[in-house]
């Protein structure tokens, strides 16, 4: 199961990294020929088909394997491999997502969109793997789930976007659409898991698993070793009282429970000769079956075998040393084999009441045993046949047989001697069950996840495969009816089980209290008042015979203490003897009859694993005088209690399930219909603009939200009205500034062109020598001048018309290369590239984008002022489906009190220009949907800047 687990996180990982490469993997297909296409294409259908079915096969392995607890119906029975089980089931399934994603979004980018060839591709990939024969054992539920992966195939085919992160309610979604399939598939299957359960229950019934025995029989061997079987062998050479001493062994440590073992002992002196032993054994032979089946571990000295089908035993091995010397003297095996059939051992008398031991047989499970034929016994009240057929399967060694809601496997267990096992089957609260637990564990790991992601903060994963989880009015609406609902389950759920708890307690103790009070009675009647005045041993020759009869006559198992609280005699004298159970009553019993000055207590107690309850009463003759105090056991309490309230978790956990599904559609509706105004509102709210006429809200509900809209009416109409003043305010502000600008910008050129001419104007009047001179230098400074005038005109044009975009699909590529080559020819003035390695197609006004990096690079060539040679550097790479290309300089950087401003129009940092320069390429960059920013470190030596621009990629 950990190599399960470690696989499963691997293939998660696997899942996470390539959607999160998706995009780049995408657009790499795109720009590959048509072999490699084709070629790819052919390993991402088998891709496909081996990770699907692959995912299949082990989650049909893992129901049907029997190391998992997967009996739902027995809630009690699950343990950590459920846990271990759901958590393997998760990641596989979230990878599965993924992967089956990512394979089908890149058969999409190789098919350009062909949403047919890939459906028929995954078909025709999967009837092929199927054909040939690679995944025999679970054809049906392949099958099955082909067609389940070609619906989705078409879903993420038809709806490719958004790819990541994902909503919390979509994957929530998705695990519940996940939970569904799993169940129905797992479901074609519980027939099968019935099967195998059945014939492994009767395995472990025929098999050598008497746990009772095994634990009798090791406490016994600790008790004979310790005796002095030196001198047992002695006296063990005179024939005549050889068998008496082994009659006696045998009935002080082998009997109760053990009676039914033929139990025997065999003696050797130091020399391996048998002294009187009962048969013809050697101490060779007797040695070699103890060293072939013995085991090293808790108890060495003992071990078991199975002689037959239905025989098996346990053998003994102890060195008799003399008392004054370690020398061997000889060697006892003490060999206890198995009387009667399977059956009778599996109703040991430990206590009375306990029916099944050897076995735990879960909840739904039958079992009967056959004796010629005949019925001789039979656990719960599955309608087994009194009597077989004579003539009927009985020689075969095991056979099925089918009924409408239940299986029966029927096995031969020899010496005429059939056993049958039957588990009743109901298809669809099996199949309820099943997806109820499922979607309910997947919800408890999402949370974790969840949890996990939101503590970590892990960009890389958590918040770009799963989305912030985001508290809206409509998400909390919908946790609220969920989480009442949640905590009205829990608060029903914890004051029934205590309503169980207490009803079963009251119950027992009742029925406890009867039988107390008549196996008080009977002993008050049959034993001398006078009782305890007697010695031990006349104590318990006395009690002995009354206490077995009242035991068989009122089928309870009694256990009688002395007024120091030590055991007088018991009907189950074997787990006192043993040290099963001390022979002193419990302290806090015999404290609260003795100094509690109650009547009557009733306690849980425990052997080992084994829960039950006792109850304590004192007793007293016609004069009231102490005679002892009386136990009553009872096993069973603990083991009905756990399976009422297991069957009440498993009801609850089902109705849990169902009601989740319609609380979770009426959350959804409630909520909607709360929500609904409000999105009506927020959706108009995110209409308005002050440009254009914004529509009223019709509304005639006379609630709160009938305030606010009537609020939100009236503020439509004075938005209007200050939208006219203020469009009115901002043309005239507008124009004020641009007549500001402009004047200014004018100014400059004019300035110097006036002061030119009024020098000209003198030098004439003047009649000066240079006259001609001047007048050149006077037409050189004009046209000059001039031409900064027609480029502040052509900047003012362009800021103007920057919202006339032309959008064109193309390569952006083919603008870089073009402006690289114009501008790494010039002085002083070095340019590197470094393009990806496929097209960067974006949807864009070309012209734009050529100013924008014209702009850019432009600043860059000029950003050392001439003082030194300036190197300007173009990378480029992608994130997601967006290009980001950085141009970066070597120039001394930007102040720190002006790069606030640097986007700002009408600023710059040169001597000359009209500052619209950066302000052209923001408004550029975010009319083709992209950001553009920039890093900088002002210091004389040529740190640089470096300028980022983000533009979304088309399609």
């Amino acid at each position: 199961m950990l190599e399960l687990l470690q696989n499963s996180l691997f293939v998660f990982w696997l899942g996470i990294f390539l959607t999160l490469q998706s995009q780049k993997v995408g657009q790499l297909l795109t720009g590959l020929n048509y072999k490699l296409k084709a070629l790819i294409a052919v390993i991402l259908v088998a891709a496909t088909i081996a990770i699907h079915f692959a995912v299949v096969e082990k989650l049909c392995s893992l129901y049907l394997s029997s190391a998992v607890a997967f009996d739902f119906n027995n809630f009690f029975s699950l343990d950590y491999t459920t846990v271990l089980a759901f958590l393997v089931l998760f990641l596989m399934l979230l990878a599965h997502l993924m992967l089956a994603r990512f394979f089908a979004r890149s058969l999409l980018f190789i098919t350009a969109g062909n949403i047919r060839f890939v459906l028929l591709a995954i078909l025709a990939g999967g009837l092929l793997t199927l054909s040939v024969g690679w995944f025999l054992q679970f054809k049906i539920q392949l099958l099955f789930s082909m067609l389940w992966l070609m619906v989705f195939a078409w879903f993420i085919c038809r709806y490719p976007k958004p790819a990541f992160p994902l909503s919390t309610v979509r994957i929530v979604t998705w695990l519940f659409v996940y939970s569904l399939s799993v169940g129905v598939l797992l479901s074609n299957l519980s027939a099968e898991r019935l099967r195998n359960r059945l014939n492994e229950i009767g395995k472990s019934l025929l098999m050598q698993n008497d746990e009772t025995s095994d634990y009798l029989v090791r406490f016994a061997s600790g008790g004979i070793r310790r005796l002095d079987w030196s001198s047992i062998i002695e006296q063990c050479k005179d024939s005549a009282s050889s068998s008496s001493i082994r009659d006696s062994l045998a009935k002080k440590y082998f009997s109760g429970y053990l009676e039914k073992f033929d139990t025997r002992f065999y003696f050797f002196d130091g020399s391996r000769q048998p002294v009187n032993n009962p048969g013809p054994e050697s101490f060779e032979s007797l040695l070699t079956l103890f060293q072939n089946n013995k085991k090293e571990e808790g108890y060495p000295w003992v071990a078991s075998f199975e002689e037959a089908f239905d025989r098996f035993g346990y053998i003994m091995t102890f060195d008799v040393t003399s008392a004054n010397s370690t020398e061997n003297t000889g060697h006892v095996f003490v060999v206890t084999r198995s009387e009667v059939i399977r059956n009778a051992m599996l109703a040991p008398e430990l206590f009375r009441q306990i029916q099944d031991f050897a076995v735990d047989l879960p909840p739904g499970f039958s079992y009967a045993w056959y004796k010629n034929n005949q019925l001789i016994d039979q656990y719960r009240n599955y309608p087994f046949p009194s009597v077989l057929p004579a003539k009927g399967p009985q020689q075969q060694s095991v056979w099925l047989q089918e009924k409408t809601d239940a299986y029966e496997t029927w096995m031969n267990a020899g010496t005429n001697s059939i056993l049958a096992v039957a588990g009743q089957r109901n298809v669809w609260i099996g199949l309820v069950s099943l997806v109820a637990y499922m979607f309910g564990a997947f919800l408890v790991l999402f949370i974790v996840l969840r949890a996990v992601g939101a503590f970590l903060q892990n960009k890389v994963f958590f918040v770009q495969v799963f989305r912030p989880v985001v508290l809206t009015i409509q998400a909390q609406i919908r946790l609220t009816i969920i989480a009442i609902l949640g905590l009205s389950f829990i608060i029903v759920a914890y004051i029934t089980i205590s309503f169980f708890i207490n009803q079963y307690t009251k119950t027992n103790e009742e029925r406890l209290a009867k039988s107390a009070a008549s196996v008080s009675a009977e002993l008050s009647q049959q034993l001398p008042g006078d009782i305890l005045s007697y010695d031990p041993a006349g104590q318990q020759n006395i009690v002995a015979g009354p206490l077995m009869q009242i035991s068989e006559n009122l089928d309870v198992d009694v256990s009688l203490y002395d007024a120091a609280g030590v055991l007088i005699s018991s009907t189950q004298n074997i787990l006192f003897v043993k040290e099963v159970i001390s022979e002193r009553m419990n302290p806090d019993v015999y404290y609260q009859l003795t100094r509690g000055q109650v009547h009557r207590h009733l306690h849980n107690e425990t052997i080992g694993n084994l829960e039950y309850s006792s109850i304590y009463q004192p007793i007293r003759n016609s004069y009231g005088n102490l005679m002892g105090y009386l136990q009553i056991p009872y096993f069973a309490t603990q083991n009905e209690l756990k399976q009422e309230i297991s069957n009440f978790v498993v009801i609850l956990i089902n109705i849990i399930a169902f009601v989740f599904l319609i609380s979770g559609g009426l959350a959804l509706l409630i909520s909607g219909s709360i929500t609904r105004s409000f999105a009506i509102i927020s959706d108009r709210m995110n209409q308005i603009r002050l440009s254009e006429k914004n529509e009223r809200i019709e509304w005639s509900g006379k609630n709160e939200i009938g305030t606010l809209v009537e609020q939100y009416n009236k503020m439509v109409d004075q938005l209007e009205s200050s939208a006219a003043r203020l469009a009115q305010n901002e043309r005239e502000l507008a124009w004020r500034e641009m007549a500001r600008q402009v004047a200014h910008e004018i100014k400059n050129p004019l300035t110097p062109m006036k002061l030119s001419l009024q020098f000209l104007q003198k030098a004439i009047k003047e009649k000066s020598a240079d006259v001609p001179q001047i007048s050149e230098r006077v037409a050189t400074n004009l046209v000059s001048q001039i031409d900064h005038l027609a480029k502040i005109a052509f900047e003012f044009s362009q800021f103007a018309n920057i919202g006339q975009v032309k959008a064109t699909e193309f390569d952006l590529h083919a603008v870089l290369k073009d402006l690289v080559l114009l501008y790494e020819i010039q002085d002083n003035l070095s340019v590197s590239w470094e393009p990806i390695e496929i097209p960067v197609v974006i949807n864009a006004d070309k012209t734009q984008m050529n100013r924008l990096f014209t702009n850019l690079l432009q600043n860059a060539s000029e950003s050392a002022g001439g003082n030194y040679a300036v190197h300007v550097s173009i990378t480029e790479s992608l994130r997601g489906d967006k290009i980001l290309l950085e141009v970066a300089d070597n120039g001394p950087g930007i102040a720190a009190d002006v790069q606030a401003r640097i986007f700002m129009p009408n600023f710059t940092t040169k001597s000359s220009g009209t500052g619209l320069g950066l302000a052209i390429c923001k408004a550029i960059v975010e009319k083709a949907g992209g950001n553009i920013w920039f890093k900088t470190k002002y210091q004389p030596d040529g740190t640089g800047t470096a300028f980022y621009v983000e533009l979304p990629l088309a399609g």
